[in-house]
């Protein structure tokens, strides 16, 4: 890995001091990025888009999924709890219409008590339906089949081969208890909240979703939903800089995935030497740092049997990584991993300056800082 990273630093710098790529240029001791222009769509494409969303017929949520399960019979897979016997067609067909509403219940955050009222389906049936067919595992398996149906169409194919995914947080406000709720001032004022964690692949299946604590960085949970999902296996993993630190970096290198976040801000980045006391031209004053390789090879077997529990499930990676962060000292084992991740980290570093210009946005991780302008916060007055 060390020597990879000398040869790649090396030609890096050598094509910027010759000016072979005009996106990379070093200003006062820092790499910097020229930002990537945002593509605008052509009036015809826009127009065309319009045209194709006109020829989808209006319809409802409950609608869509019995439609979906016409086609792929996803509903037999959220089974009754104590499922001793295989259910009839009959019953099967009458608890349909509380499995579709409990779905676009918790699906749209409406509420048991709301779908009950707007449906007509007494209350005490979708919480009955609600308590006995929907678990994690039987989800889980629904969802699964839904994927796996919709890489079987066509059209799947030409989006991708499902091995490049991407994720992100979105942040909700709760009206009730939720145990993952938490307070955040900047995101929900004095109200509390969670981040609803989500994994896309490039054919556009979601084939990961996780309610999760907003107060904790979302790098935290990015590898559950790579390790613990049932998707095509994936090779590539984008995220924002929320979605990355060094830690992160180290765990993705030694589970065999690619990680290559977007990270803001690249000049106030630590960029970290290959090797020590060699000279590396123009980027040599961007290298503030060397690799402690001595703490690497001390502890290769610890980080080798960290990666086999991740991979074998013995231990949830954002427990492991919650834990790790949560020390008050670092400790030797973290601290190899974030010297792991930081040859990582550097090495998507040079391949950006080495490939922005020839290719374009899909190899471009990094975006400089924008202005950012305090929305004013607004008071609340004491009842």
């Amino acid at each position: 890995m060390l020597d990879q990273l000398h040869g790649q630093t090396l030609r890096v710098s050598k094509r910027i001091a010759n000016h072979k790529n005009q996106d990379a240029r070093i200003e006062e001791e820092k790499l910097v990025l020229t930002p990537l222009e945002k593509i605008e769509l052509p009036p015809e494409v826009l127009a065309a888009r319009a045209d194709l969303v006109s020829l989808f017929p209006p319809t409802g949520l409950p609608e869509v999924l019995m439609e979906v399960n016409r086609w792929t019979n996803f509903a037999p897979d959220l089974t009754h709890l104590t499922g001793r016997r295989q259910p009839s067609a009959e019953s099967d067909a009458a608890i349909l219409p509380a499995l579709f509403a409990v779905l676009v219940a918790e699906a749209t955050n409406l509420g048991l008590a709301t779908m009950a009222n707007s449906s007509g389906i007494p209350l005490h049936e979708l919480e009955a339906a609600y308590d006995w067919y929907f678990r994690e595992e039987t989800l889980r398996t629904a969802i699964h089949h839904l994927i796996t149906y919709h890489g079987t169409l066509p059209l799947t194919s030409l989006f991708g081969d499902g091995k490049t995914s991407s994720s992100d947080g979105i942040r909700f406000g709760m009206a009730a208890s939720n145990m993952n709720a938490r307070h955040n001032r900047r995101f929900f004022g004095m109200r509390r909240g969670v981040t609803l964690y989500n994994h896309v692949n490039n054919r556009g299946e979601q084939y990961w979703i996780d309610v999760v604590n907003c107060t904790m960085r979302e790098a935290t949970y990015v590898l559950d939903g790579l390790l613990y999902q049932d998707a095509p296996e994936i090779k590539e993993h984008y995220t924002d800089t929320g979605g990355y630190t060094d830690l992160i970096f180290g765990l993705f290198t030694l589970l065999g995935f690619r990680f290559a976040p977007r990270l803001r801000d690249l000049s106030d980045q630590t960029l970290y030497r290959a090797r020590k006391r060699v000279d590396y031209g123009v980027l040599t004053p961007t290298l503030k740092k060397d690799i402690k390789v001595h703490l690497i090879m001390e502890h290769w077997d610890d980080l080798n049997r960290v990666a086999a529990s991740l991979k074998d499930g013995l231990i949830r990676p954002s427990i492991l990584i919650s834990k790790l962060q949560a020390m008050q000292q670092q400790n030797p084992l973290q601290q190899a991993l974030q010297e792991v991740g930081r040859i990582a980290k550097i090495s998507v570093t040079w391949n950006a300056a080495h490939q922005q210009r020839k290719t374009g946005l899909f190899f471009s991780f990094f975006h400089q800082r924008k202005t950012f302008v305090p929305r004013k916060r607004s008071r609340v007055k004491a009842a």
